[in-house]
């Protein structure tokens, strides 16, 4: 069999696989992209605050991990796929890092930790 017709039988198997994916209504995987963080408030609280961390692609892949300065979260909910709440952990102030298993994301400024202090609650709907 000949180089060119190796060729040509690939790529009608290709063509008779994504056919046949078509017919059955499955998708082509997405690919997985780094998040972004685009804003978080409030700017500033105790440890126990919750912060409300806005950006883009939080769920794909799942975030693994948040932290603050470098100090993990006490906790983090995924609310959608641009929505985090995370409760502040320890006594760090500084950057905040997303990270999935594509890359990590970094704030645009600083959360400044404030003992005590006051902080604002998202509305848990």
């Amino acid at each position: 069999m000949t180089l060119a017709k190796r060729r040509l039988r690939r790529r009608l198997a290709g063509v008779g696989v994504a056919a046949a994916s078509l017919m059955l209504g499955l998708e082509t995987p997405a690919f997985a992209v780094s998040p972004t963080i685009t804003s978080f408030s409030p700017t500033s609280g105790p440890a126990g605050c919750v912060i409300v961390i806005t950006g883009t692609d939080f769920n794909n892949p799942d975030v693994s991990s948040v932290d603050i300065g470098g100090t993990p979260v006490t906790s983090f909910k995924i609310v959608s796929a641009t929505t985090i709440w995370a409760m502040v952990a320890g006594t760090t102030s500084g950057t905040i890092h997303v990270t999935n298993s594509s890359g990590t994301a970094n704030s645009p400024t600083d959360f400044t930790i404030t003992n005590p202090g006051a902080c604002s609650q998202p509305s848990r709907r």
